[in-house]
């Protein structure tokens, strides 16, 4: 009788003891996920380094100059870029991230949700009076957006030419293809293995991506402001030729050739993106590619719309909610989630249609008072003229 109350006793204990055991199997990953899931922020003295782990591993890690200029991009620890930020030409060519001092320390946080860091920096260029602050948005989905407002606190009329320029190692990319985006094509060229003189690309269309890739990842930098006149010009040349290391250059220019001048008070303004991908090129990661450009785009248009029409009217404040749209759902984009983000960009793109369809009503509601009006004067001149045949 004790071996069988005994054994009765433990089917509910051993029925227990599995149920905890499989709990913990399904509970155990999803915690060690969280926990190597992360960003990781170091102070590297001139240097601030963040870095994404998934699953453990390392996938990119973004170094950062506290001047605010990128000294290199890493993808699985592997660097797949140089120095990036602005390029001041004067007297010699001066680069921010090794021609500029920092003015304040860095400001860096990373959202509750941990799927962003933002840091911003403050530095000012050695030999000028030129400033600037450096807004960075690191994503774990490998978007990293960029905003750069370049100023002049005196007049620097030596200055021939400012530049947002992203410096690619040979070593890396030599004999690898370049895509280009335009509007209604996409170029393509093979980087060359020996030096080459001139531009491999140029052009003063608006360009709204250029893509670097290898077989298991790749860097596209996107323009952030199509077709707005922060960026004049496009080139893409081999910076050995310049003696300026050995990287690939790609840039995006802000004025026409010698009109770089910077009278005291000039602003300039570098809004880009990078997005470090995984294998399969521009065609294996347009989705989020074409998301990120398209984005672009209709904030751009976004913008125009505002400064076109009176601050309060109807199509100013439709052009208003369109914008809100848009950074919503680059926001959104920032935390990974991309069909709640091409939501928005939809919504937005409606929004500006509004607009469109208001300004066709204007006129149309003139032409019928005008109509109303003419045939007023028509019968009161048919009235005179009876009156007068009497």
């Amino acid at each position: 009788m004790v071996k069988k109350n005994l054994g009765l006793s433990s089917k509910p204990f051993m029925v227990i003891i599995i149920f905890i055991t499989m709990l913990f199997l399904q509970i155990y990953p999803i915690i060690i996920k969280a926990q190597s899931d992360k960003f990781k922020i170091e102070d590297k003295g001139n240097e601030v380094e963040i870095a994404y782990f998934k699953s453990g591993l390392e996938e990119f890690r973004v170094v950062i100059n506290k001047n605010g200029g990128i000294s290199q991009v890493l993808i699985h620890q592997i660097p797949y870029l140089g120095p990036c930020g602005i390029r001041i030409a004067a007297d010699i060519v001066e680069h921010q991230t090794t021609y500029s001092d920092v003015v304040e320390p860095p400001v860096i946080r990373e959202s509750d949700d941990g799927s962003y860091v933002e840091a911003r920096f403050y530095g000012k260029y050695r030999d000028i009076e030129v400033y600037f602050k450096t807004n960075y948005t690191i994503s774990k989905t490998g978007l990293i957006l960029v905003s750069l407002l370049t100023e002049a606190k005196r007049d620097e009329l030596s200055i021939t030419q400012t530049t947002w320029s992203t410096h690619y190692p040979v070593n890396i990319f030599k004999n690898e293809k370049i895509r280009i985006g335009l509007d209604s094509e996409i170029k393509e060229y093979v980087l060359p293995e020996n030096v080459a003189s001139g531009a491999i690309f140029n052009t003063q269309a608006p360009v709204y991506w250029i893509d670097l890739s290898k077989g298991a990842e790749g860097i596209t930098l996107i323009n952030m402001a199509p077709g707005s006149d922060i960026f004049y010009e496009t080139t893409v040349s081999d910076q050995r030729q310049y003696g300026r290391g050995d990287f690939y250059g790609a840039f995006f220019i802000h004025h026409a050739s010698g009109q770089g001048a910077m009278p005291r008070g000039t602003k300039r303004l570098s809004k880009v993106a990078l997005y470090l991908h995984g294998p399969g090129g521009y065609e294996g990661n347009r989705e989020v590619i074409d998301l990120v450009s398209a984005l672009a785009r209709v904030r751009v248009q976004c913008e125009k719309a505002m400064s076109k029409y009176e601050k309060d009217s109807e199509a100013w404040n439709l052009a208003l909610q369109a914008m809100s749209k848009i950074d919503s759902g680059i926001e959104k984009l920032i935390k990974g989630d991309l069909s709640s983000s091409k939501t928005e960009l939809e919504s937005a793109r409606n929004l500006l249609s509004s607009i469109k369809e208001a300004e066709i009503g204007i006129p149309l509601s003139i032409i019928g008072l005008v109509i109303v009006i003419v045939i007023i004067l028509i019968v009161l001149i048919s009235r005179r003229f009876k009156k007068s045949q009497k």
